[in-house]
């Protein structure tokens, strides 16, 4: 695929296309270029997002409550019609498929925001429709019916949904922690280093990560580890020890054995 960047009013037009359409399948694909697609919602469209290269992370709005999903290579989230949410990746330059639909199926799976594993179809059918770009007809029965098949084999990735769900920090200096942690996920790092180095307690900023994500820094930095492992498990062929290693782990039981917490197999069964 070629890199398409938009300007500002061409986003404006695609937007305004994306709302307003009311037959068909609405379908495009571009290099984002910015790390930031700002919160907005589709009030009568359903949306299919995939992303090829690394991480990108979806924030959405349930009742008043921002949660965060986490997008690995080889995944794709499913956002329903009427859900506020933005995109944010650590790295400007990748590429988004986005598929609109007016229309889907019964069933519990369109119902709800989730980031599920995609399989060999489901990719293939993708990078088939990657370069498509706009509004497609029922009378365009080729390109429909692709688009189409899409939607109707999404529900089969349902057993292989993402369990991994954060909150978003308010707190600016846990942000900053945040950010740090994720950056440094194949380090040895413990609360005490961390506290010292942004001017926290060790007791104080335990309390932080408990009061603002209701979760302790342990299963936080698990958590994201695990995430890291996901990624490198769908798009690399580091072996497990390896990617063991990258994320942090110098245990490989251990490592397996979180993974196996967090995600519900081991990583040998989920990159299969």
């Amino acid at each position: 695929m070629k890199s398409k960047f938009l300007e500002p009013i061409k986003k404006q037009e695609i937007r305004k296309t994306i709302d307003d359409f009311t037959e068909g399948v609405y379908c495009h694909s571009r290099s984002v270029g910015e790390k930031v697609i700002p919160m907005h919602y589709h009030e009568n469209k359903y949306q299919l997002m995939y992303t090829e290269g690394k991480c990108v992370r979806i924030y959405y709005q349930l009742k008043e409550e921002v949660r965060t999903l986490f997008v690995p290579a080889r995944h794709f989230a499913w956002v329903p019609r009427g859900v506020f949410h933005s995109v944010e990746a650590n790295h400007s330059d990748f590429v988004m498929t986005s598929i609109f639909y007016i229309n889907v199926l019964e069933g519990e799976f369109y119902n709800n925001v989730g980031v599920y594993a995609a399989n060999n179809l489901l990719i293939e059918l993708l990078n088939y429709v990657q370069d498509w770009d706009g509004i497609v007809l029922r009378n365009d029965e080729k390109k429909y019916s692709a688009l189409w098949t899409i939607m109707c084999i999404l529900a089969d990735s349902y057993s292989r949904r993402l369990p991994i769900e954060l909150p978003v920090a308010k707190h600016d200096r846990l942000q900053q922690i945040l950010n740090f942690l994720q950056d440094q996920l194949n380090e040895q790092i413990n609360i005490g280093m961390i506290a010292n180095k942004f001017g926290f307690s060790e007791r104080s900023l335990q309390r932080l990560f408990q009061t603002e994500l209701n979760l302790s820094y342990a299963h936080y930095l698990k958590t994201l580890r695990v995430v890291r492992a996901i990624e490198l498990l769908s798009s690399t062929d580091l072996s497990i020890n390896e990617i063991a290693y990258k994320v942090g782990y110098e245990s490989f039981p251990t490592f397996s054995n979180t993974f196996l917490d967090v995600v519900g197999v081991r990583p040998k069964v989920y990159r299969k």
